[in-house]
């Protein structure tokens, strides 16, 4: 797995917590108050995420790049951060 990379989008809710996900990892998701804190909680699952798939002989997905990724979706806009996984 070294050398993986991911993109995560990242938006702020009307509260101000904190939603990030991995569009190219289903089920990678995380909310929290911070943006540190969801970037470590997001990692880790993409992490565990990644070993499960290895460890169930079941392909790992490609990450697709930088301008293939949804950009807004109505008055939402993402911000998008690499994910280094290894």
């Amino acid at each position: 797995m070294p050398g993986t990379n991911y993109y995560s989008l990242f938006e702020r809710d009307a509260d101000g917590c904190v939603m990030a996900w991995v569009p190219d990892l289903p089920g990678v998701t995380a909310y929290g108050a911070t943006e540190d804190e969801v970037l470590h909680e997001l990692s880790r699952r993409a992490r565990d995420c990644l070993r499960t798939l290895i460890l169930d002989g079941k392909p790992i997905p490609s990450a697709r790049p930088a301008d293939q990724l949804p950009r807004r979706q109505g008055q939402r806009e993402f911000r998008r951060l690499l994910l280094i996984i290894g």
